[in-house]
């Protein structure tokens, strides 16, 4: 609850450009350092991130173990860009 109180129940994702995606729905809280490379459930560690984008960053960390999901989902580009941050531009 943490987590989300300080992001403003809100994705925390930003784009290269520094957008950030406007999903308010589906969060999922995020390791930034993952679990599984040593990162730690510590407060400054999560970030709520929405499905799609915690999903990427999974494929991000983790490439080729998440494709069947990252490219059913078929939301995000390469670049990180989801819907929610096209209609923002």
């Amino acid at each position: 609850e943490v987590v989300l109180e300080r992001a403003n129940y809100q994705c925390e994702y930003q784009s290269d450009t520094g957008r950030r995606c406007c999903q308010r729905t589906h969060l999922q809280i995020d390791h930034v350092i993952p679990w599984a490379l040593g990162g730690s459930n510590d407060p400054e560690n999560l970030r709520a991130l929405c499905q799609s984008h915690n999903l990427y960053e999974a494929q991000r960390f983790f490439p080729g173990f998440y494709e069947d999901q990252f490219h059913k989902e078929g939301e995000i580009g390469r670049d990180g860009i989801c819907p929610h941050l096209a209609r923002a531009r």
